[in-house]
């Protein structure tokens, strides 16, 4: 009885620790690039955090010299994934609509009452490609997409403003909360809102906000 039990024990745990194997080294396909080992939960996610937690980009370029491959596959949690480390392999997945999907999140779902994957930045496929030329022809009747010396002086302008912030620091009281006081560094994205919304307005009401006016833009 003694015997059958340890042996019983004994094939439990033999499968096991191969069932952890199994899933510590599996790989959701034959040609998944190389990469780290799946952690239960995080997936392979503390060990880009061990290289550089501070810089992401710059510990998956370690990775990519680790494994020696302009790819690197990992998984994110449950969900594998692939960090192209390469100028031109990235120009060619940006080209390619082989990789213009969209993940079927559940949040991107809830935002419709019928439960469906909505909008330019849910969808993909034909809906998605309907959808942006819809888009691109609505908004060239606003000046989307032309060129003017107009619109150019404006952006010109918005970002001399923004340099003069960047070089000289808080003129108004309203530029305050977009520099950090202890640093003196810009806080992003919030120090390119008032760049940005002046594009915009000048596309929807022809005039813009100078800079002792953008306080509004914060209220």
């Amino acid at each position: 009885m003694v015997l059958l039990t340890e042996l019983f024990v004994a094939a439990v745990l033999g499968l096991v620790i191969y069932r952890a194997y199994r899933f510590l080294t599996d790989r959701p396909s034959a040609n998944f690039p190389p990469g780290p080992p799946r952690l239960p939960l995080l997936g392979g996610y503390p060990f880009l955090l061990a290289l550089d937690y501070r810089h992401l980009h710059q510990a998956a370029a370690r990775l990519s010299q680790l494994y020696r491959s302009k790819l690197v596959g990992l998984y994110l949690g449950p969900l594998p994934a692939v960090i192209v480390n390469d100028y031109d392999t990235v120009r060619e997945v940006l080209q390619r609509s082989d990789f213009d999907g969209r993940p079927d999140l559940f949040m991107a779902r809830l935002r419709d009452e019928h439960f469906q994957r909505r909008g330019l930045f849910f969808t993909d496929g034909d809906s998605w490609r309907d959808q942006r030329k819809f888009f691109l022809k609505t908004m060239h009747q606003f000046g989307f997409g032309r060129r003017s010396a107009e619109s150019e002086a404006d952006i010109q302008s918005g970002l001399e403003e923004l340099i003069a912030l960047l070089r000289d620091g808080p003129k108004y009281e309203h530029e305050h909360a977009l520099v950090d006081a202890s640093s003196g560094f810009a806080l992003c994205p919030t120090v390119f809102f008032a760049l940005f919304s002046n594009v915009v307005l000048r596309m929807l009401i022809g005039a813009r906000l100078g800079r002792e006016d953008q306080g509004v833009l914060f209220e």
